[in-house]
């Protein structure tokens, strides 16, 4: 599951804006072993909140989810196997991986061992992930629309996981309806389409009550399961989900589909260090 997303951005050390150090947590929630390999990483179509989603009549309601212009996946190895991750254990997700405390001391340090960076060298205007400092780059799966960066709204973050069975994310983008065009005022790029059964998990977040959904009810249950947040942007506030036990000292943590019911606002993100 995602455990934490952080998306709401910080102040830096001469008080302007800094929203580069957007980080997400993936946590194992089960009690068996399993491997991120070919784990898939992407955020909805549509990532600002419209008041009528364009994507819903044509694909939410017929078993797909349609995920954004950039996708990435973990590599893995000929037996699937490279990177395991344990019950408990977790991995994180970032969108830069370097040490933003730097810039802005009350930030974080995504230059670490266990980060894995959504990244590719055509984001010029990125930063290029501490490899060194032990990040691993993610692999480019599909790449529909000509970015410098990537980031998650402040306003509006949506983030999902999936993972494609019976084949490669690399054979399966080749199907047909797989990468779609836009419709209406999105023509010019070409989306990735994912059958929803293999949506892992998907959160959503909103600051108002006006819009409509972006996945569908399988994966967050719909309107009723985006969270709606009300603090303001740059305060360095990040999202945890909630606890539901502890089993054998392994957290257990709530996964309803309702990342208004499963998540709480935390006052600073776990990683920092300050």
């Amino acid at each position: 599951v995602i455990k934490e997303i952080y998306f709401a951005g910080t102040k830096d050390n001469q008080g302007g804006n800094y929203l580069k150090d957007q980080y997400a947590i993936l946590y194992n929630n089960t009690d068996q072993l399993i491997y991120l390999d070919n784990y898939g990483v992407s955020m909805s179509a549509d990532v600002s909140l419209l008041a009528n989603n364009v994507w819903i009549p044509e694909y939410l309601n017929k078993g797909w989810t349609p995920l954004y212009t950039y996708s990435f996946v973990f590599p893995t190895n000929a037996d699937g196997t490279l990177y395991p991750l344990g019950p408990g254990e977790e991995a994180i997700l970032a969108f830069q991986a370097i040490d933003h405390t730097k810039a802005a001391s009350s930030s974080v340090n995504l230059a670490r061992p266990g980060c894995f960076a959504m990244y590719t060298s055509s984001f010029t205007n990125a930063a290029v992930p501490d490899t060194d400092a032990g990040v691993v780059v993610l692999e480019l799966l599909h790449n529909g629309q000509n970015m410098k960066n990537l980031s998650m709204t402040i306003h509006s973050a949506t983030l999902a996981i999936f993972k494609i069975e019976g084949t490669t994310p690399q054979e399966y983008i080749t199907r047909e309806g797989v990468i779609t065009m836009g419709p209406k005022n999105n023509k010019n790029m070409y989306y990735l389409c994912v059958e929803t059964h293999y949506i892992v998990d998907a959160v959503e977040f909103a600051n108002n009550d006006n819009n409509s959904y972006r996945f569908p009810a399988e994966v967050n249950n719909q309107r009723a399961g985006i969270y709606k947040h009300t603090a303001g942007s740059y305060l360095g506030v990040s999202y945890h989900r909630k606890v539901k036990e502890v089993v054998d000292g392994r957290v257990v943590y709530e996964d309803t589909n309702n990342t208004q019911n499963d998540f709480e606002m935390l006052d600073a993100p776990t990683l920092r260090e300050n």
